[in-house]
């Protein structure tokens, strides 16, 4: 991560400079994640059960002692601490003396289910807890077996009978050699779009952004799920249920790595358990 994938914050970097002056906000939060520029109140999506790097990006006041985080659980005002002292590890930029960028590396526990988390970052020396804190990162922890568990659950339903199929269509980079990886069944429809979907079956798919989501009749007991990367829409889910069937658009680009993406796993997951098979 360098400086300039956030020029548009050098845009009014000075008056921030400014405005931090003759406060107590010594420090302000920039940016945090793998995507420049990302908002840091968003929920960052990670897999438990490892070290896992999370970049972020600060703008200081002053020389400042260095930042230290502590990860709690989220619930209530702050939740159980489970890591305390995690060191941000940064290089100044000679540039921008007032610009601090590095990565925090988190040690995750393992989860069954997905955990909401929180990141307080603190001044090293300072007391923990909220009242110290510089800044808060949210997170979503998720298990790192998701695609593992749809593998059970496929060949579970092959074994009683019942029918439930996952297909993938466009490109869809890196999802098709990961299910084979995972040994999670699927069929390939290619680089088009389904011309209709079945009960029992579960359709996940891309389209690119000039192209629009073409009308589809779902089958009861058949779900949809599609990346469309439309500049006109927010970068927000829709989901529709109706007669069983789900449709899903995520309005973003497909992920670069699904084995990295714990977000579009959880969405691939969720969706995938909530289709109904069939006898």
């Amino acid at each position: 991560m360098r400086w300039y994938t956030f020029i548009p914050f050098f845009f009014s970097f000075l008056t921030m400079v400014g405005a931090m002056k003759g406060t107590t906000n010594d420090v302000l939060l920039l940016s945090a994640g793998k995507t420049p520029g990302r908002a840091a109140e968003e929920v960052h999506w990670l897999f438990g059960g490892g070290t896992r790097e999370l970049p972020a990006s600060f703008l200081l006041k002053d020389q400042q002692p260095p930042m230290v985080a502590d990860l709690y659980l989220s619930g209530g005002k702050l939740g159980e601490l489970i890591v305390k002292g995690l060191p941000f590890r940064s290089v100044a930029n000679e540039d921008f003396p007032a610009l601090r960028e590095g990565i925090f590396s988190l040690e995750l526990p393992q989860v069954k289910k997905a955990v909401r988390m929180v990141l307080i970052i603190r001044i090293d020396g300072k007391n923990a807890g909220l009242r110290d804190a510089v800044a808060s990162i949210p997170l979503m922890v998720c298990p790192n077996t998701l695609l593992t568990q749809l593998a059970k659950r496929f060949a579970d339903e092959a074994t009683v009978g019942h029918s439930l199929t996952l297909s993938l269509f466009g490109e869809m980079q890196g999802l098709r050699e990961l299910l084979r990886l995972k040994q999670v069944p699927f069929e390939d429809l290619g680089k088009d779009f389904p011309a209709k979907l079945s009960a029992g079956s579960v359709t996940v798919g891309d389209l690119p952004k000039d192209l629009p989501i073409p009308s589809l009749s779902l089958a009861p007991g058949s779900s949809l799920m599609v990346f469309h990367d439309d500049p006109d829409s927010p970068e927000n889910i829709t989901v529709t249920s109706r007669d069983r069937s789900i449709e899903m658009v995520i309005h973003q680009a497909s992920p670069n790595c699904w084995a990295e993406d714990a977000k579009a796993q959880k969405l691939l997951y969720d969706i995938i358990q909530k289709t109904p098979s069939i006898l």
